[in-house]
């Protein structure tokens, strides 16, 4: 049992590798982080923020660009949080999500799953998740062989070593393409 934590997340498994380097000018240039299950006994590694999880046979974590990648059949238990109400008490409106008026996935729990892998960009925000792709969150069930889920940047940053208010391991308010 190995685990790594960071001020945005923590990640555990079977063995870890870690790898920093500088140029010249002593910048970084390469900090990445290896999680790996157990192959023998298909123990999986767990990379986790707050209540979120996600659960994969290995994690390739790159620091220094806020990007992950989660190999070998990914499962994520995701916890979304609901907006907030608005003025006079009333809900916030269920988010449009094009064809699909009304359908709103903020607020609740959810599990992606994926018997491929999943790739996390923060910057960029947005996930690709790939082969045989399944979300079920209360009473919907989305299904497709890739997905790509487009972020919401984060707000504002919380104090040092605290994450941020809404986020997680994604920061969710979301639209799957």
């Amino acid at each position: 049992q190995v685990e790594i934590y960071t001020p945005t997340r923590q990640a555990m498994g079977d063995a870890l590798r870690y790898e920093t380097s500088f140029d010249a000018k002593h910048q970084v240039i390469k900090n990445m982080v290896a999680v790996r299950g157990n192959p023998e006994t298909k123990a999986r590694a767990t990379i986790w923020s707050g209540e979120d999880q996600i659960k994969a046979m290995k994690f390739e974590i790159d620091l220094r660009l806020d990007t992950f990648t989660a190999m070998g059949g990914a499962m994520a238990k995701l916890k979304m949080d609901t907006p907030a109400p608005a003025a006079g008490g009333a809900g916030a409106p269920p988010a449009s999500l094009g064809m699909l008026p009304g359908l709103s996935l903020s607020g609740g729990s959810m599990t992606l799953s994926c018997d491929g892998d999943l790739y996390y960009e923060g910057a960029a925000g947005r996930v690709k998740v790939a082969h045989n792709v399944t979300i079920l969150k209360e009473g919907l069930k989305m299904s497709a062989d890739e997905m790509l889920i487009l972020l919401q940047t984060a707000p504002a940053a919380a104090a040092p070593g605290k994450a941020a208010p809404g986020s997680g391991v994604f920061y969710w308010s979301r639209k799957i393409m």
